[in-house]
């Protein structure tokens, strides 16, 4: 389905579209290719996704509900509300993120606004209240996830004792109810044990991990982002033998710039105008400021405002408070 969708949106232009619209001034120019790309599309609308979720980052939760609780279907109203929970309690409005999640009808989303307000509770020094919260939520899978964040959160607050005993929970939940989503857990659990100083316990998970994203891959339905995670962390710590026994990449490796510089060139050769968008979104962080918005502009030309906003907020978040304000005004 994605292909035949990139398919009928064509071929990307060899031209390096979006640096001419960059030089025009940032915040203008962006605004109008935002109106552009979502007048020429009927199907995008402004009560969902990425403008009321800008909206509850900036200060303005009241409004970005509002516009959430304009959608009719209760799982898209729902969806979207647990994304104004989840920015507005990143954003450091708990007490506000915290009412909404209660308004979500829907079980299944109403827990995982709480799994996102019990690590953000945690973080703001109120243990209590996510310890609370956790105990609320109703589903396993979302109870481990719960109990994992917590435990990372107060391992890196030094408390050890506390961190193992809520890490022991966390795994009594996926051990005894398996389910999507035990893969997101367990490597969690191994940033804990690394936190804790357990590096047996640690690479112990990451090969549950491993095994887990194998056996589901096979089905097609199991996405390996935990086991990325790992890789990653390992790697940063300077151990790369498990990422040399799944990639077995060629050739020696570079450093952060030279991959940078060879992924854009990459990135320039996709063919379809979605994917390449995807691609030049994903490089947007790894770029320099004058640089990472004259991409954007392209992500913008290629794929409409949806793949660049998200990547934008990180690097001009005053830029993207104003284009949201204004498109949903």
């Amino acid at each position: 389905m994605t292909r035949e969708r990139e398919r009928r949106r064509g071929l990307a232009p060899e031209s390096d579209v979006g640096s001419d619209i960059a030089q025009g001034g940032f915040e203008p120019c962006l605004l109008a290719l935002l109106r552009l790309s979502a007048g020429r599309d009927p199907g995008t609308g402004l009560t969902s996704g990425w403008f009321p979720s800008a909206l509850a980052r900036t200060g303005d939760l009241v409004r970005a509900a509002e516009l959430a609780y304009t959608i009719s279907d209760e799982l898209e109203q729902g969806t979207e509300l647990l994304e104004l929970v989840q920015a507005a309690a990143g954003a450091g409005d708990l007490r506000g993120a915290q009412a909404l999640a209660e308004s979500i009808p829907l079980r299944q989303l109403r827990d995982q606004a709480l799994v996102a307000l019990v690590l953000a509770w945690a973080r703001a020094g109120e243990r209590g209240r996510a310890v609370a919260l956790a105990e609320r939520i109703r589903y396993p899978h979302n109870r481990g996830r719960a109990w994992a964040l917590l435990a990372k959160a107060v391992a890196d607050s030094g408390d050890i004792d506390e961190a193992l005993r809520f890490a022991a929970r966390a795994d009594d939940e996926v051990s005894s109810y398996p389910a999507d989503g035990t893969e997101q857990v367990l490597a969690l659990l191994a940033e804990v044990a690394v936190a804790t100083g357990d590096h047996d316990r640690a690479a112990a998970r990451a090969d549950r991990v491993a095994d887990l994203t194998r056996s589901r891959n096979s089905t097609g339905w199991s996405k390996p982002r935990p086991l990325a995670e790992v890789l990653a962390r390992e790697a940063l710590a300077g151990d790369l033998d498990r990422l040399d026994a799944l990639l077995h990449p060629p050739g020696p490796a570079v450093g952060a710039g030279g991959t940078a510089i060879r992924a854009e060139t990459l990135v320039r050769s996709i063919a379809y105008r979605a994917t390449r968008a995807r691609a030049l979104a994903a490089l947007v962080e790894l770029s320099e400021p004058s640089h990472a918005r004259r991409l954007a502009a392209q992500v913008v030309v290629l794929g409409g405002w949806a793949p660049a906003l998200p990547a934008l907020e990180r690097i001009v978040p005053r830029s993207v408070a104003v284009i949201a304000d204004r498109m949903t005004s």
